[in-house]
């Protein structure tokens, strides 16, 4: 769940707040860089991601760790790609 202050809850596994901030990356493509994490594999690590909201309000969202934006991909891996419907 993303908020306007610029905080999410991650929900995978136990639920934890982390940071965020979003820009656009050019051809409807939201350039999303999450981080805060405090606990798991991903503790002291940045998510630099690629996400696209469908017009079906699906969130398509690939992310790669890394220290750097440059990390963050550039095209949509399927075996990597998640998606998230609005029930």
């Amino acid at each position: 769940m993303f908020r306007d202050d610029g905080t999410a809850t991650w929900v995978i596994g136990t639920p934890f707040e982390i940071g965020f901030s979003a820009s656009p990356h050019g051809d409807g493509q939201i350039a999303v860089d999450l981080n805060g994490f405090t606990q798991g594999p991903l503790q002291g690590k940045t998510l630099y991601c690629l996400a696209q909201v469908t017009p079906e309000t699906t969130l398509r969202l690939d992310c790669e760790p890394g220290s750097t934006a440059d990390a963050r991909p550039t095209d949509y891996d399927p075996k990597q790609t998640q998606e998230f419907r609005r029930p």
